[in-house]
């Protein structure tokens, strides 16, 4: 990725965000066709810690500061943004050797 970043001056960063604080994170019904599907998503979602909007973009930026391109970042739980790129080449491989 750095050649291509060297080339064109484009750097390409993945940011999976947690959980983060906003008018969809807050419902309580998403009017789903099955009440016990819906039941279940809004349980799974409200499990989750939010984190403000500010805090992830906060952690937006420091990715985009210490991010090389072609890396994936992960921004959750209000803690700074950590590097998961290594984490994700890790799954794939795995997920490769099985099929």
């Amino acid at each position: 990725m750095e050649t291509s970043y060297a080339r064109t001056k484009v750097r390409v960063l993945a940011i999976c965000f947690g959980k983060t604080d906003s008018k969809i994170t807050r419902q309580t019904a998403f009017n789903c066709l099955d009440k016990e599907f819906e039941d279940s998503i809004l349980a799974t979602l409200h499990s989750f810690e939010a984190q403000t909007a500010e805090v992830a973009a906060q952690g937006v930026a420091e990715a985009f500061q210490q991010g090389a391109s072609g890396t994936a970042w992960l921004v959750a739980r209000s803690r700074p943004a950590k590097n998961i790129t290594n984490v994700l080449i890790d799954m794939f491989s795995s997920l490769q050797d099985e099929i």
